[in-house]
């Protein structure tokens, strides 16, 4: 699936997909790879885990909604 994409001169925002989603679960590399991005040291950020959980499940089981989230 093609992430919707915005981009400007200095910012790029990428619409999470169910593969990116999955990505963040796996880890730093995992995500960062998948953006073909460097993140930050200390990402993630603290206490998001059930966030990255729930989005994870939601946009599996409804791709459609990639883009909303």
């Amino acid at each position: 699936m093609q992430r919707p994409l915005l981009r400007t001169a200095r910012l790029r925002l990428v619409a999470v997909t169910p593969e990116l989603a999955r990505a963040q679960l796996e880890g730093p590399d995992a995500f960062a790879a998948q953006l073909s991005a460097a993140l930050a040291g200390d990402w993630p950020p603290p206490l998001t885990d059930d966030t990255h959980e729930f989005i994870h499940a939601r946009l599996s089981a409804h791709p459609e909604e990639t883009g909303w989230w």
